[in-house]
């Protein structure tokens, strides 16, 4: 869901503390159809999240291709460690269940509501139970240093739609760069060193794949607003992450980074963008979720 045109909004999740509907004065779509597909786009001609409110197209909203995570992501406001309990059903790192949602969205509907709209289909489609949490976990913060920062503002004024994995051509240092024109990070990992290539991305943006790869929760601290440009590199060895780089991952098991592995990060990040990261252990709002079909009901 990195760099999305639709920025869907952190909703407070205090209306949702034992659930498996939508309160009845929630916004939901007209209409919306739901098909499992089987593999991710490639290339750079999608978005997680396209049309809807506040686009050319705001009658219309296409999520190309999600993963359930994403969705509940996308739905609730919150990042994927922010979600428990779908390991369970295999469905939290990898790409076996992956749906196509085309929605029509209500005329006069808002940016702000399209949140709901994906709570609303997921209670009713997938019939989605959860219940909310506040439970204290270690995580990081991320904050800046003493250092001056590493990072460069993005210049870019205009954009094309990310998309999922797409590379375009390796430079003289190894770092890959993005297809021309999207916003995205892209990468390529080679004897146990993986270069990225960040073009005009958000620090949560960073924040999320820092989450990845340590296999904790990471709050963005900064303060820092706008978009980066940076090129970043690190040891694979002993980090967490979606592509199971841990010594023990495997698509359905979460796995956090070994203190080597986590301390190579943290010097990586420190070094090359000018960034710290800080362990902590805070209380965190989680979304538990209860149940959660796999096939959602017929269009």
């Amino acid at each position: 869901m990195r760099g999305a045109e639709l920025t869907v909004a952190v909703f407070l999740l205090a209306a949702f503390t034992v659930t498996g509907q939508a309160p009845s004065a929630q916004p939901r779509f007209e209409r919306a159809s739901i098909d499992r597909v089987h593999a991710f786009p490639e290339g750079c001609n999608l978005l997680p999240i396209i049309g809807g409110p506040g686009t050319t197209s705001p009658a219309l909203l296409t999520i190309p291709a999600m993963r359930p995570i994403d969705l509940l992501g996308a739905a609730f406001g919150l990042e994927y460690k922010q979600i428990l309990g779908l390991d369970r059903y295999g469905f939290a790192w990898n790409g076996t269940f992956i749906y196509k949602i085309v929605a029509r969205v209500p005329r006069g509907s808002t940016k702000e509501q399209v949140g709901p709209m994906l709570q609303d289909t997921l209670f009713k489609r997938f019939h989605l139970t959860a219940h909310r949490e506040a439970r204290v976990r270690d995580l990081y913060d991320l904050t800046l240093g003493d250092q001056a920062l590493k990072m460069t503002r993005s210049s870019r004024t205009s954009r094309r739609p990310q998309a999922r994995s797409c590379i375009g051509t390796l430079d003289k240092n190894g770092f890959p760069r993005p297809c021309p024109g999207c916003s995205e990070t892209a990468s390529y990992g080679k004897d146990g060193i993986m270069f990225n290539g960040a073009r005009d991305v958000e620090i949560t943006d960073l924040a999320g794949l820092l989450a990845d790869l340590l296999g904790r929760p990471v709050l963005n601290k900064t303060g820092l607003t706008g978009r980066y440009d940076f090129d970043f590199e690190y040891a694979t060895d002993g980090l967490a992450g979606p592509e199971g780089m841990g010594p023990n991952a495997g698509p359905t098991v979460l796995v956090t980074a070994t203190d080597a592995g986590a301390s190579h990060l943290i010097a990586a990040v420190k070094t090359q963008l000018g960034l710290v990261l800080k362990a902590n252990r805070a209380s965190l709002d989680v979304l538990v979720v209860d149940h959660i079909d796999e096939t959602p009901t017929g269009n």
